[in-house]
């Protein structure tokens, strides 16, 4: 069977778990239902999201995605249906270029669009674990 999600901007990412469907705009990010009906559970405000920047962890439910303001993180558990437990980490003072999950979501790796520093934080804390720098001059990442 097909289903359809409907969404009245343009779609830039997509993300699927076994039981969602994640889907970015250019500044909101949808959860939805994976079934034959897709029901929009969830949507959330990003800041200017050109990239359609986003993970989701297979294992965890654990979703990522640029926050409201320039180089915060938004960190959320899908599996909860809330908003309540959404998190935050502000990550850099630029605006993001990179995110990535670890397997487990134990780890979140971020880049700002400088490109000079790669910053790995824990999720479940969102302590800073790492912060690698690759130079002082801007790099296309």
């Amino acid at each position: 069977p097909v289903c359809v999600v409907v969404v009245s901007d343009l779609v830039l990412s997509v993300k699927l778990n076994r039981d969602r469907i994640v889907v970015a705009t250019l500044q909101e990010v949808y959860v939805y239902t994976l079934d034959h009906t897709p029901t929009l559970l969830l949507c959330y405000s990003t800041s200017v999201n050109p990239a359609g920047l986003m993970e989701l962890c297979t294992t965890t439910s654990l979703l990522v995605f640029p926050g409201v303001d320039k180089g915060q993180v938004s960190l959320v558990n899908i599996a909860e249906d809330s908003k309540t437990q959404m998190r935050m980490i502000p990550a850099h003072t630029g605006p993001l270029a990179i995110l990535a999950l670890n397997m487990q979501g134990t780890m979140l790796a971020t880049a700002s669009d400088k490109g000079t520093l790669i910053r790995i934080f824990d999720t479940p804390t969102s302590l800073l674990l790492y912060e690698l720098r690759r130079g002082t001059h801007s790099a296309h990442l």
